[in-house]
């Protein structure tokens, strides 16, 4: 709603495993950039939340609320009356609370966390066991509706397994505690 020029809303991640299967999830977890969460799976509640006050009316009526009141604070001081405190209105503290507690910022497209997804993703493979895999990313652009799509692809070529392990020593110390 209140995208500037060259930004975009993530709409969705896609993680497309080739090889050996991996659970999504686990992938998914990894990720830096998580889409809005959507509720009834189409509808993003928080972020319509967090977008519902509209902040320069806002900060434009308290700036005029408080220039009324700074106003009658002068003439009450003239008059010799204590100045009255200036404190937020409720709308305006009713409008963080939804912008800040309920209400989720919008997640922009930002090419470094991508980035960092895409060698989280590496390193996770990695400690899986798939020492030659490859992970590679793209970004889909709906520049009418300001909207990116992020594609994750992850090609496993053969896991490694450790097949056995020995120890050799002089001291049999060492070989007590394993049996």
């Amino acid at each position: 709603k209140r995208l500037q020029k060259g930004q975009y809303l993530i709409e969705s991640n896609t993680i497309r495993v080739h090889g050996d299967k991996i659970p999504q999830g686990e992938l998914e977890a990894i990720l830096k950039t998580q889409p809005n969460r959507k509720i009834f799976g189409s509808v993003r509640f928080h972020l319509w939340l967090y977008n519902l006050p509209d902040t320069a009316r806002m900060h434009h009526k308290t700036k005029l609320r408080y220039d009324r009141i700074k106003n009658k604070n002068l003439r009450r001081e003239k008059k010799g009356k204590k100045a009255k405190r200036l404190k937020k209105s409720w709308a305006e503290k009713r409008g963080t609370w939804i912008m800040n507690t309920v209400g989720e910022p919008p997640v922009l497209l930002d090419s470094s966390k991508v980035t960092a997804s895409t060698r989280n993703l590496n390193n996770y493979v990695f400690k899986k066991g798939y020492f030659n895999n490859k992970v590679t990313d793209s970004i889909g652009l709906d520049t009418i509706h300001k909207k990116a799509y992020l594609f994750f692809n992850v090609y496993t070529y053969g896991r490694y397994y450790i097949d056995s392990f020995s120890i050799k020593t002089e001291d049999k110390q060492i070989l007590k505690p394993l049996g």
